[in-house]
């Protein structure tokens, strides 16, 4: 009787060579299935996070020179009616046009010193005629083409793709005040290169500007991109590491790459988000966010009863800075205080520029008890508020309103009006001081 047991074993161990393979074959075809699948998913998810996104940075942006722009009319307002010993509402309109005229060129010397690093600018166009047509507007501020300005403006203009970006612009700002989006062709800056660009405008009634910002898509495409190479690199990888690690351990290795693969897309993403938030100039929390955050702060101490402070600072006499030294010193005036600020506080109160040369400081678990420390830490931070200008010390002095959350608040603003009131009070004081409305 012949033994049959070393080829059946030879037989069996063929058929676990061809079930490890199909195996491994199988694990491969599913993870490389569902790489593909996630890339696709992640990168539409990663698109339209950059554009949520970029609409907040463009928006944030505009909103935040609007408020430098009221911020400095109404402190150029209070001293020029202090000088001339009069209640402002008594100015005459002589003064109020010197003092808008200010405001003016307070906005261009703004927007011609940005730098923004994706080729970013803002732009105005002051409306001449609401109803549109040709001549409507004349073209006030533009950084990519200052050889224009003064170039009157058509509703009638149409782009490369037969848009008419002027008249969507002008209709989007008069049907939504709190300001629109729309796309456009136009030249990339410092280039002769015309690329579809997505923009945020907004009408700035007082002066009859649209003041718009853009940002080209080509940009939002190159994140996409990115995207893609995120999932290439990790689906590579695990490609790699199966047909390395065959058997049982491949599953297990699936699993992991898969679970890696989006954790690379949630960093990318949660880093994008934060970069978003943050003010290019000066590293705090831009406006935008700032509401966020307040509003954050609100409902917790609606809900868990949390105090919560804000105290708003001005640079002193930041005007003569700027005048003085330059803006490159005005910039690094910013930067000084912003500093200061953000190293005199608790690591957990948020400090954010509101505006010009304004900032926020978010005081998380504020009682009126803390208002000693406070005013210490405010102490501190104007020790440290110094910069030096062809090595001369240029030390600068800080005003501030503080107040806080109330029962009676039905949301954030009142207490950030009441902030705003006490530090014009501290303003027409002298200037160095605290004051508040608790």
């Amino acid at each position: 009787m012949t033994d049959d047991r070393g080829g059946l074993w030879r037989k069996n161990g063929e058929l676990v060579r061809i079930g490890t393979i199909v195996a491994a074959a199988s694990l491969l075809v599913a993870f490389l299935v569902t790489c593909a699948i996630m890339t696709s998913t992640n990168v539409n998810e990663t698109t339209d996070l950059v554009y949520e996104l970029k609409r907040e940075y463009l928006k944030s942006n505009v909103d935040q020179l609007i408020n430098g722009m009221e911020t400095y009319r109404a402190e150029r307002l209070r001293e020029l009616a202090a000088n001339r010993g009069v209640a402002e509402e008594n100015l005459s309109e002589a003064d109020v046009a010197a003092v808008d005229e200010e405001v003016k060129q307070y906005a261009k010397d703004v927007i011609y010193a940005a730098d923004f690093e994706d080729g970013s600018y803002i732009w105005v166009n002051q409306v001449l005629d609401f109803d549109g047509g040709d001549d409507y507007a004349i073209r006030i501020i533009h950084p990519n083409l200052p050889e224009t300005v003064g170039m009157r403006l058509s509703t009638n203009t149409m782009d490369i793709a037969g848009n008419y970006p002027y008249r969507e612009e002008l209709e989007g700002v008069l049907t939504h005040p709190e300001g629109c989006y729309y796309t456009y062709y136009f030249k990339e800056f410092h280039s002769d290169t015309v690329s579809e660009k997505y923009a945020y405008a907004r009408l700035y009634d007082r002066y009859g500007w649209i003041i718009a910002m853009g940002v080209y898509v080509n940009e939002i495409d190159d994140y996409a991109d990115q995207a893609r190479g995120v999932g290439s690199r990790v689906g590579l990888v695990g490609t790699v590491v199966l047909l390395t690690v065959l058997g049982a351990s491949a599953a297990g290795v699936y699993f992991v790459s898969k679970r890696r693969l989006q954790d690379a897309y949630d960093s990318a993403n949660a880093e994008l988000r934060h970069e978003a938030h943050i003010d290019a100039l000066t590293g705090c929390w831009n406006r935008g966010y700032g509401d966020r955050l307040l509003a954050e702060a609100f409902s917790d101490f609606r809900r868990n009863e949390v105090g919560c402070g804000i105290l708003m600072v001005d640079i002193d006499r930041f005007k003569d800075v700027n005048d003085t030294y330059g803006h490159d010193a005005g910039d690094r005036a910013l930067r000084a205080v912003a500093d200061a600020l953000r190293g005199s506080f608790r690591a957990v109160d948020q400090v954010v520029r509101w505006g010009g040369d304004e900032f926020v400081v978010v005081l998380h678990g504020f009682t009126a008890e803390g208002v000693v420390a406070v005013e210490a830490k405010l102490r501190e931070a104007t020790a440290r508020s110094r910069i030096e200008v062809d090595g001369k010390a240029i030390a600068m002095t800080l005003s501030a309103g503080l107040a806080a959350f109330g029962p009676e608040d039905k949301g954030y603003k009142p207490a950030v009006a009441r902030a705003d009131e006490a530090l014009y009070e501290a303003k027409d004081g002298g200037r160095d001081r605290l004051c508040r409305r608790l």
